[in-house]
């Protein structure tokens, strides 16, 4: 189990990362810095990574997922609804690569 420590607005996340792709290109560009920005209940910021969709990208996820969105190149943190969320779930603007977890 690998486990990164990330650091934003004097918050500690821990996260334990899946097996995949995205994960291995994530942590193969730390230590980077970044600005954040919400929507919602959302955290995005740059990450200096390009990667493709993987094969269960989804924009539906449970709080304390880890996403990153190809198309922008953002790493994705959702802990509750969104503005186009529907009945209490977690929905990203886009399909994104579930690296980690919360």
């Amino acid at each position: 189990m690998t486990i990164l420590n990330l650091s934003f607005n004097n918050t500690n996340i821990r996260i334990v990362l899946r097996r995949t792709e995205t994960a291995q290109a994530i942590i193969n560009a730390i230590p980077f810095e970044a600005t954040i920005q919400t929507w919602g209940c959302e955290v995005i910021f740059d990450c200096p990574i390009r990667v493709p969709f993987e094969w269960d990208a989804t924009n539906i996820v449970k709080p304390g997922d880890i996403g990153f969105w190809p198309d922008g190149s953002c790493i994705t943190i959702a802990y509750g609804a969104t503005p186009i969320s529907r009945y209490g779930e977690a929905r990203l603007a886009c399909n994104c690569n579930i690296w980690g977890d919360a």
